[in-house]
């Protein structure tokens, strides 16, 4: 993507690879953003996966098995070797984040863009947070990219 400047003002030109890739990153934004409205504030429940309570992992299979139709593994160990890894610099709407939760525990998200991600809190149950807050920023691990260009249409 290139900025133009015409005697209409500054203008962005894009070509047919990334303008598909922006309104691809728009319609997976859109799809985790729909998920999120119906899961809003459920708390979080360890081994849950109903509305009653769920943990961080069954909320990313979850979404992506009603959002995208695939079959992602259950717990967070597992997910956090699917796909390929990705640096932070990177990550692009549908990207699992990964984090550290004291010495054992692990923790995953979706990437909505924007430097936020939606989660199941083990504090405040699925919400949106925000990877440069403190807390996250300290603990992010990995990126990691189970979408590809194939799945996302």
């Amino acid at each position: 993507m290139r900025a133009v400047n015409d005697k209409n003002g500054l203008l962005l030109q894009a070509s047919q690879d990334e303008f598909e890739a922006m309104v691809r990153n728009v319609d997976i934004k859109s799809k985790i953003l729909e998920q999120y409205a119906g899961w809003k504030g459920v708390r979080y429940r360890l081994g849950g996966s109903s509305k009653r309570g769920i943990d961080c992992s069954a909320f990313v299979q979850l979404t992506f098995r009603e959002q995208f139709g695939m079959d992602l593994p259950r717990s967070t160990s597992e997910q956090q070797d699917i796909g390929k890894t990705i640096q932070r610099t990177k990550l692009r709407p549908g990207d699992l984040v990964l984090f550290r939760a004291g010495s054992t525990g692990r923790h995953v998200g979706i990437y909505l863009g924007n430097d936020k991600f939606v989660h199941a809190s083990t504090s405040i149950g699925v919400t949106i947070s925000n990877l440069s807050d403190k807390y996250w920023n300290k603990r992010y691990q990995d990126g990691r990219r189970v979408l590809s260009a194939r799945t996302q249409s």
